[in-house]
């Protein structure tokens, strides 16, 4: 039998925009507000709160274009 690991031991996923910035838009006919750091300011609070960065696509062709964060808390 297969025991899932600890929810501490698993890496965060993260999935903001590329780019600092900020945009309006909607979603589902509903008003959407979406906010987001740059990658220094993203990296710097990943690093300041524990956070080991794993793996960090840009605009990653095999996430369809999403610009993605794979980060683990050290212990």
């Amino acid at each position: 039998m297969a025991i899932a690991p600890d929810k501490d031991e698993l890496p965060e996923a993260i999935n903001p925009g590329a780019t600092h910035g900020e945009a309006i838009g909607s979603f589902a006919g509903k008003p959407l507000y979406h906010a987001s750091l740059d990658a220094d300011e993203r990296l710097a609070l990943l690093a300041g709160n524990g956070f080991t960065v794993l793996r960090h696509g840009k605009n990653a062709p095999a996430c369809c274009g999403a610009t993605v964060w794979l980060a683990k808390r050290e212990a």
